[in-house]
């Protein structure tokens, strides 16, 4: 009924039926099952045929047919469903470039540094929302490797905001895994800002030795339901004044509040704590900063697995 078929059945061939046959003359050409997906308008159906052997002669065969139209018509509902997402994000990817390129053009005309540099600031963090999209925009479902995001993210702070006088060398270390969307899109402008207070503050002129680099890396590691990132310098470090958690920059509200909304947890500590105490050299002589670390605990799935932070090796 299913294929339209009517009238008397029995006795006739697939072929008068008006049925494909190629499936059973497989099946017997071979002696081994065979089955074929066979579409009529908007109906579906699985033949089955199963040879069946006698002195391994093929004497007959066992034809089944099963519709799966539900089916096939769910897979094309997700299909579409995810298409439709991804042009989605594509679409606010555009529309956020658009936005920067607006700021940008603003800027342009505005002869105040500290404006100037709030439009800046203002791009660089549109742009980091963008770069999630823009990579949503390519998968399928709801949910990113962050890993594939903070590389371009940080190539965009090298180009941005380095220059030959300030160079800075980046390091990423470990593996963020798949998080959901709107995890990936706070945590990118959290970083982002993190990264920019690194540049304009971690090392002030006069603080590095001639033709010295200084590092910055990214520690990423996902265990037990939680995402643990430490952003680590070799720079000036925090004194009582600019101690983040005292007087914090519009920057640092904007990580701490976006931090809060997911639940998770931030700490600033020295990234050298024998510095910290005093020590000012290192074995080998060389002058030791006490640098910053910053320690983000963000869970990344919500439930009883989710209570302990990964913990790291010693260093």
């Amino acid at each position: 009924r299913r294929l339209r078929i009517s009238g008397r059945i029995q006795g006739a061939s697939l072929t008068e039926l008006g049925v494909e046959n190629d499936t059973t003359y497989r099946a017997f050409f071979t002696a081994r099952p065979a089955a074929e997906e066979v579409e009529r308008n908007e109906v579906c159906v699985v033949i089955w045929c199963i040879p069946l052997l006698n002195a391994s002669r093929v004497d007959g065969g066992l034809v089944l047919l099963r519709d799966i139209s539900e089916l096939k018509m769910r897979d094309r509902l997700l299909i579409s469903k995810d298409a439709t997402i991804r042009e989605i994000h594509h679409r606010v990817k555009n529309n956020l470039q658009t936005i920067s390129s607006l700021l940008r053009l603003q800027g342009r005309r505005l002869t105040e540094p500290s404006a100037k540099a709030a439009i800046e600031e203002s791009v660089r963090r549109i742009r980091s929302i963008a770069r999630v999209h823009e990579t949503l925009s390519r998968e399928d479902g709801d949910e990113v490797n962050f890993s594939e995001i903070l590389r371009p993210l940080v190539r965009m702070v090298e180009e941005g905001l380095t220059s030959p006088d300030r160079p800075l060398s980046f390091e990423m270390i470990g593996e963020s895994g798949n998080l959901p969307s709107p995890t990936a899109t706070s945590l990118a402008v959290v970083l982002t800002e993190l990264l920019q207070n690194i540049v304009d503050h971690a090392y002030p002129p006069g603080l590095l030795m001639s033709e010295e680099l200084p590092k910055v890396r990214i520690e990423m590691l996902q265990g037990a339901g939680v995402l643990r990132v430490d952003v680590i310098d070799d720079g000036v470090g925090m004194s009582g004044e600019a101690d983040p958690e005292r007087r914090p920059s519009l920057g640092l509200s904007i990580v701490t509040g976006l931090i809060s909304e997911l639940e998770g947890k931030i700490s600033f500590a020295p990234a050298d704590e024998q510095a910290a105490a005093g020590e000012t050299r290192t074995a080998t002589g060389h002058l030791r900063r006490i640098g910053t670390r910053v320690s983000l605990t963000i869970p990344v799935v919500r439930g009883p697995f989710a209570t302990q932070p990964p913990q790291r090796e010693a260093e």
